[in-house]
């Protein structure tokens, strides 16, 4: 079972709803919660290219990359149950 918050948790879900949202309605001028200003932001820095907006952007619609663990030596971990 992988520790940490569980994919799709409430508070990734929020910001991810934001993004879509701001990226949705870019051009509009409405009154926003400051979460909203927040995704506006990313998604300003994202048509500009800036790629950590990018990045943001990808992690939150789309998830992050799983990262492979590997050993000291570059190899897979492997782990040895003992009873």
């Amino acid at each position: 079972m992988p520790a940490g918050r569980p994919k799709g948790a409430k508070t990734n879900k929020i910001w991810a709803d934001a993004l879509r949202k701001a990226a949705l309605d870019f051009e509009t001028g409405t009154k926003t919660r400051r979460i909203e200003l927040a995704a506006k932001s990313v998604v300003r820095k994202l048509i500009e290219g800036e790629m950590t907006a990018v990045r943001e952007f990808g992690d939150r619609i789309d998830g992050k990359v799983p990262q492979a663990l590997t050993d000291a030596a570059g190899g897979p971990i492997t782990v040895k149950i003992v009873a």
